[in-house]
């Protein structure tokens, strides 16, 4: 039967869409008449940002303050936690995209966790404020020097140069955070540093069982989440790795302060509070000399976080389909680090994973940005003592599980989209930062990314420049 003129089937199209009319109008009268509701997927996606990043940013507070300064990890988490809410709310804020997300970076954390192991190594014995207070100097001092290097590039509209850095160096250095990143997972949940010079001491049974589960589930973690895609995918994860340790405990009968004095728990912090203001006098107690003697490192920070930023930016702008004013978003990204450098937070700057679950389904608004600020507030309630039950296997695994994504990205994808002599270059840097250290992998990297220049200028015909 022909569809041209027909008055049956007008009619059944017309009838179909008055009854599609009639039964969506209670909804939309429902919200209409109660705001609350349309916001409830905003809502709902800023609490799982929410949670997922007060985890991730307790992880990477204690990487930084475990192995150094104990006494103090949790005044370390408070003000990390506490300092990173000024950046979220100050970029998010004043974003060219209203949908943006920031948090503190892993790839400088990573980097300055291994500057705060080499100043504590390099300080005389001393009471363990001074080393504290040391690390926090090195954390603001950093984290403000990285927000001034953003809002000269901005201010000079030079975000661009930045991505004429060769990229092989670039997935290197990338890969290399990725390996500090899984070595530090191990760190978090045993306690013991990863060497290759005394590896036997990792595989020991009691150390062994600390951390080979979480190395487990991070990998399987990764399959799952490179399988499937959903929002509430890594949440879940992490709330199960919880309730399946909480699980055993419960089946072995095993107490709480048996499993503290074990180290499995990252407390106990009964006596502490999460946030204790600093004072000028503490100034006098740190170590500036330790800290310039690593300088290198803390260029280091700079270059990958501007880099690491752009990558960010880039993927951003394809996933929300918006073109982003690079140099707005570098000088809001300056200011937003010189206010997280003055309350002592790591570097922050946009996420690609959390801006895109809120492009997805936040309805790109930038009232998540402020639902997770409330959430990073939720362990000032709770207090210290409350991080006490967080079992190290759930940070350690959080850590292990961005460091494998970074060298699936960086090694495993890198060999189908580089040459051979690129893919040889970002193994040669890798390979360098997990044998001798990351200055010496950046050193090789400047070295590395001058030979690419001056290989690929040769190239070019004489002819061609005129």
């Amino acid at each position: 039967m022909s569809a041209v003129n027909n008055p049956l089937l007008d009619k059944t199209i017309k009838l179909s869409a008055t009854i599609s009319q009639i039964w969506a109008y209670p909804g939309k009268l429902i919200e209409r008449h109660l705001p609350a509701l349309r916001l409830t997927p905003v809502i709902s996606t800023g609490l799982v940002i929410g949670i997922v990043d007060v985890i991730y940013t307790i992880s990477l507070a204690a990487l930084i303050f475990a192995g150094n300064a104990p006494p103090y990890v949790a005044n370390g988490i408070g003000l990390i936690l506490l300092g990173g809410i000024p950046p979220l709310l100050f970029i998010n804020s004043l974003s060219s995209y209203k949908g943006n997300m920031t948090c503190g970076q892993d790839a400088p954390a990573a980097i300055l966790a291994v500057i705060a192991a080499g100043i504590m190594q390099s300080m005389p014995l001393s009471l363990p404020r001074e080393k504290f207070i040391t690390i926090i100097a090195l954390i603001a001092l950093t984290t403000f020097l990285t927000g001034l290097c953003f809002l000269l590039f901005g201010y000079f509209k030079l975000g661009s140069l930045a991505r004429f850095l060769p990229f092989p160096v670039i997935s290197g250095f990338l890969a290399g955070t990725g390996w500090m990143l899984v070595t530090g997972g191990i760190k978090v949940m045993s306690g013991v540093a990863f060497s290759f010079t005394d590896l036997g001491s990792l595989f020991q049974p009691d150390i062994f069982i600390h951390w080979a589960p979480g190395l487990v589930f991070a990998f399987f973690m990764l399959l799952i989440l490179n399988r499937y895609k959903h929002s509430m995918l890594l949440p879940g994860m992490l709330i199960g790795t919880v309730v399946l340790f909480y699980g055993v405990v419960f089946f072995t009968q095993t107490s709480i302060s048996t499993l503290s004095a074990q180290g499995w728990l990252l407390g106990p912090f009964s006596n502490a509070t999460l946030w204790q203001p600093l004072y000028f006098s503490d100034m006098a107690l740190i170590h500036w000399d330790s800290i310039l003697a690593h300088a290198g490192g803390i260029a280091s920070v700079l270059i990958i976080s501007v880099v690491t930023f752009l990558l960010n930016a880039s993927g951003i702008e394809l996933i929300v389909r918006q073109e982003y004013d690079l140099n707005h978003e570098l000088r809001v990204t300056g200011i937003g680090n010189l206010l997280g450098g003055l309350m002592g937070n790591i570097v922050s700057f946009h996420d690609l994973t959390d801006t895109a679950i809120i492009y997805k389904f936040g309805k790109g608004s930038r009232l998540c940005s402020w639902v997770t600020a409330a959430v990073f507030i939720l362990p000032f309630l709770f207090g210290a003592a409350a991080l006490s039950y967080v079992p190290k296997i759930t940070m350690g695994t959080i850590l292990i599980l961005f460091g494998f994504s970074f060298l699936y990205e960086w090694i495993y994808r890198a060999w189908f989209n580089f040459s051979k002599v690129e893919y040889v270059v970002i193994l040669l840097i890798l390979v360098t930062i997990a044998a001798l250290g990351f200055l010496q992998g950046v050193g090789l990297g400047i070295v590395t990314a001058l030979g690419l220049f001056i290989i690929n200028y040769s190239r070019v015909s004489v002819a061609n420049i005129g």
